[in-house]
């Protein structure tokens, strides 16, 4: 009986070490929890204080969103007049919103042409150049203006680089084909006095541009050959000259009532290299020796034969 007493004594005794246990690790896990759902609740309540004061930043932004609207319509209104008219370009009747784009088109080209800055002109630059020569009775549109600008880019006829603006490739390569129509035009027509009504008006172009320092045949014919290899002569530089070098010195030195061309230069200095007049070293040129040798003969002036001498007359004794 006593052995049996003992043994039921030993087994509750474990019975109640293991309930202990379970009831440690219970607590444990209770507050666990606890500090769970203290932690949730903060991030809830930072995440209700978050909401709250991003929709107060949604209303504001609402309301300044609605002022520069009111803002920009004022402006527009304010500023909203008749456009430039550059030229007399024909458009059909009633067509004001073509005259508008082309007229500022035009006038953006000029400021352009004019300002003559090699990284581009901004637009800030154009538009102080055109509200220079605006004239008295007509008024800015700054709406139209940046239109024209946008328009012109994707025309290809400007482009952007960064915030400046340059002349395209292309439409220098138009612009120049339509002054060497021109000049063929005009160099082919029998010349004809005008009538009192045209006289002073200006030649308008195939594009409607207006060109009143247009060269003539005349001012374009110049020696670009004979220009080249007397710089070079000139210049006598061991090591080649250049080509800027070269250009330079044609320039400085190139008749007042002539007109300069890059494009007859650049054909000039090509046609001699490949006609062997002038040789070529990496970014210099000098003359060849067959160029030499051919300008030495036709330098070399004939030695005339001495005339013969008379022989004295035999006097008579």
């Amino acid at each position: 009986m006593a052995s049996e007493g003992s043994r039921e004594i030993e087994a509750a005794k474990h019975r109640l070490a293991a309930a202990k246990l379970q009831a440690s690790s219970a607590n444990q896990m209770a507050q666990s929890a606890r500090a769970t759902l203290d932690s949730l609740q903060k991030s809830i309540q930072s995440a209700k204080r978050n909401l709250q004061l991003a929709e107060t930043q949604v209303v504001n932004t609402q309301k300044e969103v609605e002022a520069a609207e009111k803002y920009v319509a004022e402006s527009e209104k304010r500023w909203e007049v008749i456009s430039i008219d550059v030229d007399d370009e024909i458009r059909p009747a009633g067509d004001d919103t073509t005259k508008k784009m082309g007229s500022y088109k035009e006038g953006i080209i000029d400021a352009i042409s004019t300002l003559k800055d090699r990284s581009g002109s901004s637009s800030f630059a154009i538009k102080k150049h055109m509200q220079a020569n605006l004239p008295k009775d007509k008024k800015w549109v700054n709406k139209t203006f940046l239109t024209a600008l946008k328009n012109a880019v994707a025309d290809g006829d400007l482009v952007q680089f960064k915030h400046g603006y340059k002349l395209s490739a292309e439409y220098t390569k138009r612009r120049r084909e339509r002054q060497t129509l021109q000049i063929r035009t005009n160099k082919a027509a029998p010349e004809k006095a005008a009538p009192e009504s045209e006289k002073g008006s200006e030649v308008i172009d195939i594009d409607g541009e207006h060109d009143t320092d247009m060269p003539t045949q005349d001012m374009l014919d110049f020696d670009y050959k004979g220009g080249i290899i007397n710089a070079i002569l000139v210049l006598n530089d061991r090591t080649g000259s250049s080509a800027i070098a070269i250009k330079k010195h044609i320039q400085a030195n190139f008749p007042r009532d002539k007109y300069y061309m890059n494009d007859l230069y650049k054909a000039a200095l090509n046609n001699l290299v490949a006609d062997g007049d002038i040789t070529r070293f990496k970014g210099s040129f000098k003359l060849s020796a067959e160029y030499k040798k051919k300008a030495g003969k036709k330098a070399a002036p004939k030695k005339k034969a001495a005339p013969k001498k008379k022989a004295a007359p035999i006097r008579k004794t």
